[in-house]
């Protein structure tokens, strides 16, 4: 194993800042200006960060569950995560964040409201529909192309960084500001809230 770890190394030691996004979104337009490519490229990638989902967990969000009300959203997914082996699916509340530019409840309410009109018989249950005709249900490939997009866009190396380091992107912000690793490693698996918030406690709190 040790052979083998000498052969292929990791890609990187590092991670990169979840701040180069926030602050490409708030210099954005508001989310009903974005296109709909942008807007569905700002809403995976927002709720990567927010979760630490997995682009397959991003695709098995159950459409049907995914419910709005007092500044937050409810969802669950259709499969198990990638490190689930028992219990129950995995169900989600996110709340609302006070920047409106940079939440990611808001971006996927208004990716839902845009897409309302291609709701069909082939996507009912993926919030994530592809750009053309049929708007068939968006596979995890496409979400990973999505948001390595929009992470070129926000000027991350993407030549080295994948979408999957989301994930380590979030979670080292996340301890960055005060959270536990217990608290990170329960997010990246068995969170039932997110500590997205906690992201920007700097920019929240006095």
């Amino acid at each position: 194993m040790s052979a083998c770890y000498n052969l292929n190394p990791p890609r990187h030691e590092s991670t990169w800042d979840t701040d180069v996004v926030i602050k490409f979104v708030k210099e954005s337009d508001e989310d009903v200006g974005l296109s709909l490519a942008t807007l569905s490229q700002k809403t995976v990638t927002l709720l990567a960060l927010a979760l630490f989902l997995r682009v397959g967990e991003l695709a098995s969000i159950f459409f049907q569950s995914v419910a709005f009300s007092d500044g937050r959203v409810r969802f669950s997914l259709l499969n198990a995560r990638k490190a689930q082996h028992d219990g129950p699916l995995q169900s989600f509340v996110l709340e609302e964040l006070p920047d409106e530019k940079s939440c990611p409840v808001r971006a996927l309410r208004a990716y839902v409201d845009r897409t309302a009109g291609r709701r069909n018989g082939v996507n009912i249950n993926s919030p994530f529909v592809s750009l053309r005709s049929p708007f068939a249900a968006v596979k995890p490939s496409s979400i990973s192309r999505w948001i390595k997009t929009f992470l070129t866009a926000d000027g991350v190396d993407t030549s080295i960084f994948g979408a999957h380091s989301t994930r380590g992107a979030g979670a080292s912000k996340a301890t960055a500001n005060g959270v536990s690793i217990d608290s990170v490693l329960r997010a990246g698996h068995k969170a039932r809230k997110s500590t997205f918030r906690r992201f920007y406690r700097r920019e929240v709190e006095p």
